[in-house]
């Protein structure tokens, strides 16, 4: 678990640094908002493992990420979706 968690905060990482760098955030943040929500996901079945109270925290945090990841996809279309936060990055 622990190596996954690693490995998924690093992409994380190297896949906002990129899109900041390049200035395509509109078409790399939909994925790197999935990959934090299951990234907060992975951290809230550690805590819970571990029985502490913040796992309740990430769990919501999780299924807030990936709801806002996918509702948007079903509503408006992933082109919209894409010029959408385009726009709202610049």
């Amino acid at each position: 678990m622990k190596i996954l968690r690693i490995t998924l905060a690093i992409v994380v990482v190297v896949l906002s640094s990129y899109s900041l760098i390049t200035g395509i955030t509109g078409i790399i943040m939909p994925y790197v908002l999935l990959l934090i929500g299951l990234l907060c996901l992975l951290m809230g079945i550690t805590e819970f493992q571990k029985r502490k109270p913040s796992a309740f925290t990430m769990f919501l945090a999780a299924g807030f990420s990936l709801l806002l990841e996918f509702i948007p996809y079903k509503a408006i279309g992933r082109d919209s979706l894409i010029r959408i936060r385009g726009n709202i990055a610049l």
